[in-house]
C-alpha cells in the first residue's frame, strides 16, 4: 500500500504550490508592472486579476483530469461536469468582471470584491482539485 498522505510536503504540496505560482506569476508580474505606472493601489484594484482567475479554473480542472487520466483513476463524469460548470461560471462572470472594470470610473469597490473574492475560490478550488488528483 503506497498510498500518498495529503500532507506529504515533498510529492504534493510543494508541487502543487509551485504549478501554482506558475500559473499566476505571468498575471502577477504584469499587474506588478502596471502599477509602477498607475499607483501602488493598481495591485488590489487591477482587472487583471479576473484573468488569473480564468487560469487557474482552467488549469486546475486540467490538472485534475490529466492526474485521473494518468493514473488510470475512474472517473466519475457527473463531478466532472459539474467542474465544468464551475468553470464556465468562473469565466463568464471573471470575464464581465475585467470588461466592465476596465475604465477606472467603472472599477467600483464591489466589483472589486467580487473580483478578489473570485480569485480566492479559484485559488481554493486548484488547491482542492491538485492535491485531490495526485493521491493514489
Amino acid at each position: 500500500m503506497n498510498q500518498k498522505s495529503i500532507f506529504d510536503f515533498k510529492t504534493v504540496i510543494l508541487p502543487t504550490i509551485f504549478e501554482y505560482f506558475v500559473i499566476l506569476l505571468p498575471v502577477a508580474f504584469y499587474i506588478g508592472i502596471e502599477s509602477l505606472h498607475e499607483g501602488a493601489k493598481y495591485l488590489l484594484i487591477s482587472p487583471e486579476w479576473a484573468i488569473a482567475s480564468i487560469f487557474l479554473t482552467f488549469q486546475s480542472i486540467f490538472i485534475y483530469y490529466k492526474h485521473l487520466i494518468g493514473d488510470n483513476k475512474r472517473i466519475n463524469y457527473y463531478f466532472f461536469g459539474i467542474l465544468i460548470l464551475l468553470l464556465i461560471v468562473i469565466t463568464l462572470v471573471s470575464a464581465l468582471n475585467a470588461y466592465s472594470s476596465l475604465h477606472e470610473t467603472h472599477n467600483t469597490i464591489g466589483k472589486i470584491v467580487l473580483r478578489l473574492s473570485i480569485l480566492l475560490i479559484s485559488s481554493i478550488t486548484f488547491f482542492i482539485l491538485v492535491i485531490a488528483a495526485k493521491q493514489k
